[in-house]
């Protein structure tokens, strides 16, 4: 346990492919280090962020956006669970929050496409959109709400986004391998309103 706190403080995640570093235990697994890194996030922004007035909220839970249903369809249909929610203080006029919905992987960012060389991962993509077009009726900030797919660098540093239906969506990287002090700087990138690309 005090190492696992050392390295969420230290924001450094088990690094399976080189010599120096090696950490075995039962939950070793893919999963665990995403739910490492997931926490890790969460707790950064909230270290970084929460004490700037915004509100960041882990593992809450989203309903869709349901207007009619037969009896059984709750029994069978999937939840959705967000790992972070980044609120930001409210701002202008009509009072107006920036909502940040935050998915974290454990992978590569992209993967190979069938008619090019490397492509986004679809059902990523299909998650985050679920995340925010299932909240739309519910306001002003989530019709503005943007979302975020944050990755470890695996074969290079991606910082990529685009705007679907008013939500823009980010596709950000993370060096696992880098200074405390660089992966702060590109944790809070991830999150700032203009893309550090210039795109």
């Amino acid at each position: 346990m005090l190492t696992l706190a050392e390295l969420l403080l230290s924001l450094s995640i088990p690094d399976q492919s080189g010599h120096d570093f090696a950490m075995v235990g039962p939950d070793d697994s893919d999963n665990y280090l995403r739910k490492l890194f997931e926490h890790a996030a969460h707790g950064f922004y909230e270290h970084s962020l929460g004490r700037r007035g915004w509100q960041v909220d882990h593992g809450k839970r989203l309903n869709w956006d349901i207007e009619d249903s037969t009896e059984g369809i709750h029994e069978i249909l999937p939840g959705m669970q967000t790992d972070v929610i980044l609120r930001g203080p409210l701002t202008g006029s009509n009072g107006v929050r920036r909502k940040v919905v935050i998915d974290t992987k454990f992978n590569r960012v992209v993967v190979a496409g069938l008619h090019r060389d490397e492509t986004l991962r679809s059902g990523y993509i299909f998650q985050i959109y679920a995340y925010l077009m299932s909240q739309h009726g519910k306001g002003e900030e989530h019709r503005r709400a943007e979302g975020l797919l944050l990755h470890p660098v695996v074969d290079g540093h991606v910082d990529e986004e685009v705007t679907i239906q008013g939500h823009r969506i980010r596709f950000s990287t993370v060096d696992l391998r880098a200074s405390a002090m660089t992966i702060a700087r590109q944790l809070s990138d991830a999150v700032s309103e203009r893309n550090s690309s210039g795109s």
